[in-house]
């Protein structure tokens, strides 16, 4: 007897304090939305590379030519090469053929030369070459700048939000929602140099990808209770 008397002063108590809560939803709270950018430049000094090889299987096994594949990406550079395609098939005439991509990024000072020795590599039934050379930043890079871009978005906000609340002291603004917009310009086009361009130059370039960062920040506040009289 005593025990549910007990609960349901209890439960009266929760609906006199969750009742007026309850009545400051969304639909009550004073709004301000702001449309905040910022832009910076994700950065890079290596390239990423895509290197070719086609080879016939003559008295060679699969095996046999993968690991001579992989002999000599390491003779153009001694770095993590990434196959990215190893596709056999057979040729008209009979032949069982490789086709392999390969993928590294390398500092510019190992792509002077970088053409001259995938051809050098070459030898009848293999062929080496290099397919692509891009200079574009890294995912890493992008993702870095999208912190530094978002901090300085939060920035502003909170600048905003100071402002608003030393004019209206009374109405205690906060950051209701954010919505990140991040866009990744597209690069010239004269920052990749393909299999038919020139060979990149021996001095060092830091290469740039412009990205901008755009948010639709609400600001929201209480409302103001009504003063009342004595």
């Amino acid at each position: 007897m005593y025990t549910k008397i007990l609960l349901k002063s209890i439960c009266c108590v929760l609906m006199l304090i969750v009742a007026p809560l309850a009545k400051c939803d969304d639909q009550n709270l004073s709004r301000i939305t702001l449309q905040l950018r910022a832009e910076g430049w994700a950065k890079t000094e290596v390239a990423s590379v895509i290197i070719g090889v086609d080879a016939t299987l003559n008295n060679q096994g699969v095996t046999e030519v993968r690991q001579e594949i992989l002999n000599k990406l390491n003779k153009i550079a001694r770095v993590d090469w990434h196959i990215t395609r190893f596709q056999q098939s057979q040729s008209e005439s009979g032949l069982e053929q490789i086709q392999s991509l390969a993928e590294a990024r390398l500092d510019q000072n190992a792509l002077s030369k970088i053409r001259d020795e995938a051809k050098g590599l070459s030898r009848p039934g293999l062929n080496v070459k290099v397919v692509s050379i891009d200079f574009m930043p890294t995912e890493e890079a992008q993702n870095a700048e999208c912190v530094e871009l978002r901090g300085k978005i939060y920035a502003r906000a909170k600048d905003e939000i100071a402002r608003l609340n030393t004019i209206y002291p009374e109405q205690h603004y906060f950051i209701h929602s954010i919505d990140f917009m991040p866009t990744v310009l597209p690069m010239n086009d004269k920052l990749m140099v393909t299999a038919v361009g020139a060979a990149p130059a021996r001095s060092i370039v830091t290469v740039s990808n412009k990205i901008e960062m755009q948010a639709n920040v609400e600001i929201s506040a209480l409302p103001v209770s009504p003063k009342t009289s004595r």
